[in-house]
């Protein structure tokens, strides 16, 4: 039996059953790319504070939020700088104290003697320096985001996974395949299957038997989620 076969509705449940599915998947799509667009534009992506204090040395930041800190409290507390690099968001941790001794054994990033935001400012003077507190995060991909959008996430994962044992014979990959696709490299593995596996209808294929299996995909997945960010991160940084 054909792929094509086997997909065609043949009573009136399973034509609702298949237009339903469809829809499901065209609002995960719309789901899918509105998610993507949020982790690229108003994620924060992770960089060291080298690479910001040369960016400030040069010209190239104007302004720099911080988040947390002690405040006017002795010991030590961790710091978020956060900063524009084109259109991305950048966010650089690091540790401030009232002293080294202070900082303990393990700080995170460098660590600033006093105030965070007076060592940034001497570095140019202009430089706008905002204090904010601290913003509770999690991690999506190499985005940091807000919490309520990692919820999000992991909504749209389960739903796609759910469509995804709902659908009958998925295209260009086994159901493992696709599986490890969507769990390991989110957002692009999500959006390949919901664009390419067949639920949305979209990109029929010339040869339905031939199809990934899960070994290569999980090594595909491994890839793409080691190398797209920083990809979209050069695409999308540039001025």
């Amino acid at each position: 039996m054909s792929a094509e076969t086997a997909e065609t509705p043949t009573t009136d449940r399973a034509r609702v059953a298949h237009v339903a599915r469809r829809a499901v998947a065209w609002l995960l799509l719309a789901v899918a790319l509105v998610l993507a667009g949020t982790l690229v534009l108003a994620g924060q992506r992770p960089a060291s504070y080298v690479a910001l204090q040369t960016a400030i040395e040069r010209g190239e930041v104007d302004a720099v939020t911080v988040h947390g800190g002690l405040g006017e409290g002795r010991g030590s507390a961790t710091v978020d700088l956060v900063w524009r690099d084109g259109w991305l968001w950048r966010v650089s941790t690091v540790t401030e104290a009232t002293s080294r001794r202070d900082a303990g054994n393990s700080p995170e990033g460098p660590v600033f003697v006093g105030s965070v935001s007076d060592s940034l400012r001497e570095l140019r003077p202009g430089l706008e320096v905002e204090r904010d507190g601290w913003r509770p995060y999690d991690e999506v991909g190499s985005w940091r985001v807000p919490q309520r959008v990692s919820q999000l996430a992991v909504v749209l994962v389960f739903g796609v996974l759910v469509l995804l044992l709902a659908t009958p014979r998925p295209w260009r990959a086994t159901r493992w395949a696709w599986f490890w696709l969507v769990w390991a490299a989110f957002p692009l593995g999500l959006i390949a299957f919901l664009v390419l596996g067949g639920p949305t209808g979209l990109l029929r294929p010339a040869r339905p038997e031939k199809r990934l299996t899960g070994g290569w995909a999980f090594l595909l997945a491994v890839g793409v989620n080691a190398v797209g960010g920083t990809v979209v991160t050069a695409i999308v940084g540039l001025p």
